[in-house]
């Protein structure tokens, strides 16, 4: 039975718990991928710092160690004039160019750009309030665009409505991969090649160095439950049975 996703925009870090063995699961996968989704999932749903849990290894195996507090990092699309990360001082003096400048990064498919526009340590994303356990860093860009693709329309942004913060009102445009990213033969059948609209207001904190340290989102459930359900579906088509 696929395992629900509901209410988790982090959905792609979760792959790992269900994925022991992403070798023989998915024969396409490369190691550097396979590696990722490991350390996702040791990460993904830790809320604080956990001492001497299990950790699933590479080879599927657990071994027990101390694990770090959850590092996470989120991220979408807009403008671009100033750089995300650049220290400025005290308070950043522009916070809603950096974060249209990590959503444009986001917007192109650039996990080394976008996942530099967090403070990773930092980082909480909350959907309706509730927090998303969502980790992410460049990896989880990087299989997430093979997954998806997504683009940003702000059609109401304002700037520091208070320190380090700034609104901004979008439709988030997500459309799955066609499948040739995996290998397949390209298909607009579902799950492949399906568009899905997501109207969204986002409350964004940045730290004094200009990255995200907070996204708190509010939108419709079903539209972010449609879209695991799509992403879920390209896992089970490509062999990932506990989404099938």
């Amino acid at each position: 039975m696929r395992t629900s996703t509901a209410l988790l925009p982090g959905f792609f870090a979760t792959i790992l718990i269900l994925v022991k063995d992403a070798d023989a699961q998915i024969p396409s996968i490369s190691k550097h991928q396979k590696q990722f989704i490991v350390e996702s999932i040791n990460t993904a749903s830790l809320p604080t710092s956990t001492k001497g849990e299990s950790r699933l290894l590479v080879d599927g195996t657990m071994e027990n160690e101390d694990i770090p507090a959850k590092t996470s990092q989120v991220g979408m699309p807009g403008g671009s004039k100033g750089k995300a990360g650049k220290k400025q001082g005290s308070g950043c003096p522009d916070p809603l160019d950096a974060i249209l400048t990590t959503l444009e990064c986001v917007q192109n498919g650039d996990a080394p750009c976008a996942s530099a526009g967090y403070n990773g340590t930092a980082f909480v994303k909350l959907h309706n309030g509730i927090d998303t356990n969502t980790v992410i860093n460049e990896d989880f860009w990087a299989f997430a665009f093979l997954l998806i693709t997504i683009h940003i329309d702000i059609n109401y942004q304002i700037n520091n409505i208070a320190p380090n913060k700034a609104s901004i009102r979008y439709v988030e445009t997500v459309t799955t991969d066609d499948g040739s990213n995996f290998g397949l033969p390209p298909s607009s059948t579902y799950p492949f090649g399906q568009v899905f609209l997501q109207y969204e207001h986002a409350i964004v904190t940045v730290d004094d160095n200009c990255r995200m340290i907070a996204w708190d989102q509010y939108g419709d459930n079903k539209e972010q439950t449609d879209v695991d359900d799509a992403s879920g579906a390209i896992l089970c088509s490509i062999g990932v049975v506990e989404f099938c």
